[in-house]
């Protein structure tokens, strides 16, 4: 069995209370993205749409890890093998979503800065619905195939787990026999949903940096970009760190930094995410005032005329 995470009672509390207020973050911030943009007509555009797509992609992969890195704190990680193929799943699922949504994002802003006056005729709601249907089907399809590998072969420790969190190349340290073909599949899928997806992501701001060049057009493209480079940032930051902890002298680091470490791409993404977007979108802003306004007055009617 893994040995609890914390040792002593004030850093396992710690720990558990700052999960267990990303956890609350994520669902709130992001269920009030996506209830904004479909209760608000204006919203009701493909930059949007994409947005409310993250936002669920966040709600699953919260929902998918925090609650067992809270039970792992508190020194329950002892896992049955068929939650952590349903953790290592769900994980994979929502994070594959995320990266091929941020790259429609990217190629939708670039149309936005570099095609303006055809922006509207090229970017449709129905392509943009698309684009996440599509990112969902490749998504759901991968990892569908890392479950048939996996299943293919016998857990040999069906109640350890040698992570906080379940993701392919952990769950595979309950396995026996060669795992060679399942490896080698999760790193492919690496490249694929993550690797690809950031150099189709720079390629779009290229493109963009080389028609602010060309127009000066700095201040449009910010405008225009900023929240969805603020995101991207943070998406593969978070990655970033979580390859951190393979590095030499992390592992001489204290237990909470090292934690840190392994769930920063569980915490950063889905708690930031809806911060990004209601600071820097103001018409996600209006959308949300407008839901509780229209909860604490109910008769709109009435109020509306007496602020003309």
């Amino acid at each position: 069995m893994v040995p609890p995470v914390f040792d002593s009672e004030g850093a396992r509390c710690l720990a558990v209370a700052v999960l267990a207020a990303a956890f609350l973050i994520s669902f709130a911030g992001n269920g009030l993205i996506g209830l904004a943009v479909a209760s608000e007509r204006r919203l009701h555009r493909p930059m949007f749409i994409f947005v409310a797509a993250i936002a669920a992609s966040d709600v699953v992969s919260s929902a998918a890890s925090l609650p067992r890195v809270i039970a792992n704190a508190l020194g329950l990680n002892r896992i049955a093998f068929g939650e952590a193929m349903s953790q290592m799943f769900f994980v994979h699922f929502a994070t594959r979503v995320q990266s091929f949504v941020l790259s429609a994002m990217s190629l939708d802003r670039c149309l936005a800065v570099v095609r303006p006056l055809r922006y509207r005729a090229i970017a449709s709601n129905a392509r943009a619905l698309a684009a996440v249907a599509a990112a969902t089907l490749l998504a759901l399809a991968f990892g569908l195939v890392n479950i048939y590998l996996l299943l293919a072969m016998d857990a040999c420790a069906p109640l350890v787990n040698p992570s906080l969190v379940c993701d392919a190349l952990s769950v595979l340290h309950m396995l026996c026999g060669d795992v060679t073909h399942a490896v080698r599949y999760s790193y492919t899928m690496l490249a694929v949903a993550v690797v690809l997806p950031a150099g189709f992501i720079c390629l779009m701001y290229a493109l963009i940096l080389n028609e602010c060049c060309k127009r000066d057009g700095y201040r449009k493209a910010l405008r225009t970009c900023g929240s969805h480079l603020l995101v991207v940032s943070v998406y593969y930051t978070s990655i970033l760190f979580s390859f951190v902890k393979g590095f030499i002298g992390v592992e001489s680091l204290p237990v909470g930094i090292k934690m840190f470490f392994q769930l920063a791409h569980f915490i950063l993404p889905p708690a930031l995410n809806p911060i990004i977007y209601g600071l820097c979108t103001a018409k996600i802003r209006r959308a949300i005032a407008g839901m509780f306004r229209s909860k604490v007055h109910p008769g709109n009617g009435v109020v509306g005329r007496r602020d003309s």
